[in-house]
């Protein structure tokens, strides 16, 4: 999951980016927390490399840990940007749409480091 985490990242930067670069500054930070989770998700593959076996928890709990608070993080930057939204609807569609994205992906995280698959 290194290379598509690498890849959702890049991806997001540039579209942020893009709408950067169009003058909608708010649009920009509304994609910026999906790079949250694979930004995590990369962090916990390189700590877990670094880690002695015999370290507190086990390097996959580690990782897990990483992906964890990924989640919680980047559903907390999902909630504060979506306050921002005036429509009932655009928020919900928001928040349904990218906390999907956010399960979904935490969700094959996890399958590919416990390999149950």
């Amino acid at each position: 999951m290194v290379t598509e985490s690498i890849v959702v990242l890049v991806l997001t930067l540039l579209i942020a980016y893009l709408y950067l670069r169009r003058g909608k500054g708010a649009m920009a930070l509304a994609v910026l927390p999906l790079g949250v989770l694979p930004a995590m998700g990369l962090l916990g593959a390189l700590i877990q490399a670094q880690l002695p076996v015999d370290f507190l928890l086990s390097p996959v709990h580690w990782r897990l840990l990483f992906i964890m608070v990924g989640m919680i993080a980047g559903s907390a930057l999902l909630g504060i940007i979506s306050t921002n939204l005036k429509k009932t609807k655009t928020r919900r569609l928001y928040l349904i749409l990218c906390c999907g994205f956010t399960v979904g992906f935490a969700f094959a995280e996890v399958l590919s480091i416990l390999q149950i698959l």
